[in-house]
């Protein structure tokens, strides 16, 4: 084995042990707390739908390489499940019954304000259960056919399209969360930790597409894949920023009273 194919397998497995990582800062949260801070739910699922895609991505790529990207398969196949946990935990978790929804009507010339409270608790926690039992079956179907059928691949620059779509989901998942953030000025929804590891991940991600570019070509699905995790790491690396920012930073200034 060459120096390159070394460097290939040592961040190959490198991204498999942080990738299945990166959703257990968070499920601790959730586990410790028993209670979902203010949080998109949006951005948790585009995240949940986008491991899922970098699994069918992995799955795919490609046949001249069958186990070209044997690490994705087998860090998002368990990311999916331990990330389908803490996606449903979130929704086990959350006080929907302080939610209200406003809606602002025209009554004598003035604009009120009426809050409606969610009643359908029980119905979104279950079908948040079976969203992310959805996700599960699909994945497994893929992960089976992809160890037991090396023949079923499609070319390089067919999984281009895959290499686009799923990590663009990963990566502006949580703009949605981001949005949240801005405009309430509240971080703490998502743990910092969390976001540590998103940028361990990116940083080892892109050493791995460049190793992967050096020794395979400039393939796009290769190619695909460095330039959004190089997104990746700049729109984490602002949100991990700002969370420290606000809840760490901020708080240290705080004047103390006697």
């Amino acid at each position: 084995m060459t120096a390159l194919e070394t460097s290939i397998e040592v961040f190959g497995w490198l991204t498999v042990i942080i990738t299945v990582s990166l959703s257990l800062p968070q499920l601790f949260k959730l586990l410790k707390e028993k209670k979902t801070q203010k949080v998109n739910f949006y951005s948790f699922w585009i995240f949940h739908i986008g491991i899922l895609m970098w699994t069918i991505f992995g799955v795919l790529s490609d046949s001249s390489q069958p186990f070209k990207l044997r690490n994705i398969v087998i860090a998002d196949g368990i990311s999916l499940i331990l990330n389908g946990v803490m996606t449903y935990l979130l929704y086990h978790y959350y006080d929907f019954s302080s939610y209200k929804n406003k809606r602002t009507f025209l009554s004598n010339s003035q604009n009120q304000e009426m809050y409606i409270k969610t009643s359908n608790h029980t119905g979104k926690k279950v079908w948040a259960f079976l969203g992310v039992l959805a996700t599960w079956v699909i994945g497994i179907v893929f992960i089976v056919i992809y160890f037991t059928n090396s023949a079923f691949r499609i070319s390089s620059n067919a999984a281009t399209i895959f290499a686009i779509i799923a990590p663009a989901l990963t990566t502006f998942s949580f703009a949605p969360q981001l949005y949240t953030s801005i405009k309430t000025k509240n971080w703490k929804g998502v743990s910092p930790m969390m976001f540590v590891l998103f940028e361990l991940n990116n940083l080892c991600w892109i050493a791995f597409w460049v190793l992967s570019i050096v020794k395979y070509g400039g393939n796009l699905d290769l190619i695909g894949g460095l330039i959004w995790q190089t997104v990746s790491l700049i729109l984490y690396a602002y949100q991990l920023t700002m969370t420290i920012k606000y809840n760490y930073t901020a708080a240290s200034k705080q004047p103390v009273y006697a």
